[in-house]
This record gives structure tokens, sequence and C-alpha cells, in this order.
């Protein structure tokens, strides 16, 4: 689905179930991170502790809301011993 994948503009994200027409009001995406840890100095290869579900407001053409679910990877990084969720390009984190 061309369509959704490039207008929505989350990088390194791919579409895993949506539809082509503007009725259908969520998409859901899946973020491929690198799997390196990105605090300063750290930068070692992490594990794979769960998967989350974060959903995004994405203003469509039309001026028409649309949400897209992007699934992350909760990781932990043995080296520094830190819990981080993957964060998605161009995406501010959440509060």
């Amino acid at each position: 689905m061309p369509f959704l994948e490039d207008n929505i503009g989350l990088i390194g994200c791919e579409l895993v179930q949506g539809k082509e027409d503007f009725d259908s009001k969520t998409a859901l995406f899946c973020f491929q991170g690198n799997g390196f840890c990105p605090f300063d100095g750290c930068g070692a290869k992490t594990r794979i502790k769960d998967t989350v579900e974060r959903r995004l407001k994405v203003f469509c053409m039309a001026g028409k809301l649309f949400y897209a679910v992007v699934r992350l990877k909760k990781r932990y990084c043995p080296s520094c011993r830190r819990y981080f969720r993957e964060r998605i390009p161009g995406v501010l984190p959440r509060a």
C-alpha cells in the first residue's frame, strides 16, 4: 500500500495492516530499529524485552485526521543496564 507508506512520512516503518480508502481511520505500522543502545558512550548491542504499540495522530490529505499505530520494541542494554523504547525519527517522545 504505497499511498499510506509514502504520505504518512514515518521513517523506518513498514505498513502491516491498513486500507487505501479515507474511511479507514487507523493503520498498523512496524518500526525497524537498529538494535544498538542510543545513550552517549555506550552503543552496545541490545536485547528485545517487549513489544509495545504507540498511537500517533497524523494529518493526511484533505485535512482528515488519520491514526497510525506503530509497534515499537522495548529494549535492554546489558552494558549500561538501561531499559528504553525505540524512538521513531521525526516523532517527539511521549511526555
